[in-house]
């Protein structure tokens, strides 16, 4: 009862079932629906299997194909890169290589250059250093010569002029033959 003295109805709604208009409820499960759903159902699947099935399947098969042979090309590509950047080392290397040995060439050819022109400049020192010597001695030696003719000259002419007054000319002669072959 309540405060006021009154008693309060609570009405409990009717059970879902087939007491209400007649309809069968949701979730009530029949043989006869149940064998229906099947029927459909596999229905509906041999209908799918003859039309749908074989093109989903080649669908899939042609993008498993797809997908392999990407993965082939790409796995393919990496092997030609991989190969294209050890050939690229080899390159390098060998490039790397032949310039060391150009480099070490051009050395050894300086040197032997610079060996060859520092020989030459001594032979042509030698050879000019040997040549002045010669030339020396010859201006010398004619010197020597000259030197020694005009002494004699001058001897002989000191002993004409002093044998003159004591000697005739043809002993003067013998006397001065006599000095220039001694001389």
């Amino acid at each position: 009862m309540s405060e006021d003295g009154h008693s309060t109805v609570v009405e409990v709604p009717p059970k879902p079932g087939p007491a209400r208009g007649g309809e069968p409820p949701l979730m009530d499960v029949s043989g006869s629906l149940m064998l229906w759903t099947w029927v459909s159902f596999a229905v509906v699947a041999i209908i799918l299997y003859k039309t749908a099935w074989k093109p989903i399947m080649r669908a899939l098969d042609d993008r498993e194909k797809a997908i392999r042979k990407a993965l082939e090309d790409a796995e393919k590509a990496r092997a030609e890169m991989a190969e294209a950047t050890a050939r690229r080392r080899r390159i390098l290397a060998d490039s790397d290589a032949e310039a060391r040995r150009i480099v070490a060439e051009a050395k050894a050819g300086a040197l032997d250059a610079a060996e060859k022109i520092e020989k030459q400049t001594r032979d042509n020192l030698r050879r000019l250093k040997d040549d002045a010597e010669r030339q020396i001695e010859a201006s010398a030696g004619r010197a020597r010569a000259a030197l020694r003719a005009e002494s004699a000259e001058l001897a002989v002419l000191m002993a004409e002029r002093a044998l003159q007054e004591t000697m005739d000319p043809a002993r003067q002669k013998e006397l001065v033959d006599r000095l220039v072959k001694e001389i």
